[in-house]
C-alpha cells in the first residue's frame, strides 16, 4: 500500500532529520527539549547572573536580561546554530535520497526536505507535566507559542528563518549587520513587533559524500559515544563564553565556515544595508524614498525579493503615501 509505505518514510525522515537538529542544537550549547510530530522545540537557558529584575510601567516586577557581551554571544550561538542547522540538512546525502523518490515527488513535484525556524527571547516556565502514567519535561509561556508562530509564518515570508525583535535585540552588532527587518506591525493587544531574517542561498550546497558527513555512522554505540565528545566540546565552548567570554564566535564562524560563504555568494555585501535604509524610510513615513531603496535592492539582487515585493505592493495601495495617521 502506497501510502503506509509514505508513512513509514515520512517517519524514517523526521529521525534523520532529528539527529541534525538535536546534534548540531547540543554543538551550540543549546537543549533538545521536545519534538511535536515533525516539530522541534529547542532552548537556550540564561543562568541568574545573566538576570535582573526591572519594574514595569504597572509597578510590577519583571526578569530582564542584562545587555552584556556574554548574552550577546549565547544569542549569536542560536543563530548560527539554526544557519548550521539548515546548510546541514541542504547538504545531507541521508535526506538527498528521497529527492529522487517517486512516491513523494508524486504527492510533491520536486519533493525536498525544508525546515522553517522561528527564534524568540522571552521567560517561560520550566518543569514537569503529566501523571504517574506518563511524565514530559517542557517548558510553557507565551513566549513558546511565540517561537511556534514565527516558524508558521517562515511560509508567508517564505524565509527559513524567522527572528522576533526581542532577540534580534540581543544579537552582536555584527550579527545584526547581516540581518534585514521582514515587517512591523502592532498586535491585538498594541504590542509593536518586528520580524527579522537572514539571506541563505541554500540552493548554493552541494550534497556532500558520505565519506565527508558528520551524520554517517549508524551504529548506536558509535553515535553514542560522538555524541559524549560532541557534550563535551559544548561545554568547553559554553565555558569560554560565561567564564572568560573571550571568543569572537559570530565573526569566527562567518570567517571559518566555508559553506556559510557558500550561502551568501549571490548577496551583494550593500544589498542589506540598501534594504534596511528602504526599511526605516517605510517605518518613518518617507515612502517615496523607502521605494526607491527597495526597488534599488532589488535590482542590485538582480532577480524578485519576496520582502521587497511584500512592501513595495503594500505602499503602492497607498500610491507611496504613507497614511495622515501613520505611525
Amino acid at each position: 500500500d502506497t501510502a503506509e509505505v509514505l508513512k513509514e518514510k515520512v517517519m524514517v525522515v523526521v529521525s534523520q532529520v532529528a539527529e541534525i537538529v538535536h546534534q548540531i542544537t547540543a554543538d551550540y550549547c543549546g537543549g533538545a527539549n521536545k519534538n511535536i510530530g515533525d516539530a522541534f522545540l529547542l532552548v537556550w537557558k540564561f543562568e541568574n547572573q545573566f538576570i535582573k529584575e526591572v519594574t514595569n510601567k504597572q509597578g510590577k516586577i519583571e526578569l530582564k536580561l542584562k545587555k552584556i557581551n556574554r548574552v550577546r554571544q549565547i544569542c549569536d550561538l542560536a543563530l548560527i546554530c539554526f544557519i548550521r542547522i539548515l546548510i546541514e540538512i541542504n547538504k545531507s546525502f541521508k535526506l538527498a535520497v528521497y529527492r529522487q523518490h517517486k512516491e513523494l515527488n508524486a504527492r510533491m513535484k520536486n519533493y525536498k526536505t525544508r525546515l522553517g525556524f522561528g527564534l524568540h527571547l522571552g521567560q517561560s516556565i520550566e518543569g514537569a507535566i503529566g501523571s504517574m502514567f506518563k511524565i514530559d519535561a517542557s517548558y510553557l509561556s507565551t513566549n513558546v507559542n511565540m517561537a511556534n508562530n514565527l516558524e508558521e509564518n517562515t511560509k508567508t515570508f517564505k524565509k527559513e528563518l524567522i527572528m522576533s525583535g526581542d532577540f534580534y535585540d540581543y544579537l552582536s552588532d555584527d550579527a545584526k549587520r547581516y540581518l534585514r527587518l521582514l515587517d512591523i506591525f502592532k498586535t491585538k493587544n498594541g504590542e509593536i513587533t518586528r520580524l527579522y531574517s537572514i539571506d541563505l542561498d541554500l540552493e548554493n550546497i552541494p550534497i556532500e559524500k558520505q565519506k565527508d558527513s558528520m551524520f554517517k555512522e549508524d551504529n548506536i554505540e558509535k553515535k553514542m559515544e560522538i555524541l559524549q565528545q560532541k557534550r563535551k566540546m559544548a561545554k568547553i565552548l559554553y565555558d569560554d563564553i560565561v567564564l572568560r567570554h573571550k571568543s569572537d564566535i559570530w565573526n569566527d564562524f562567518i570567517n571559518d565556515e566555508d559553506d556559510f560563504k557558500l550561502v551568501r555568494e549571490k548577496f551583494p555585501e550593500n544589498f542589506a544595508d540598501i534594504y534596511n535604509n528602504g526599511m526605516e524610510y517605510f517605518r518613518n513615513g518617507n515612502w517615496a524614498e523607502a521605494k526607491n531603496c527597495l526597488v534599488s535592492a532589488q535590482e542590485l539582487l538582480g532577480e524578485a525579493d519576496p520582502a521587497c515585493k511584500r512592501n513595495l505592493e503594500y505602499m503602492e495601495k497607498s500610491n507611496f503615501t504613507s497614511p495622515p495617521n501613520w505611525k
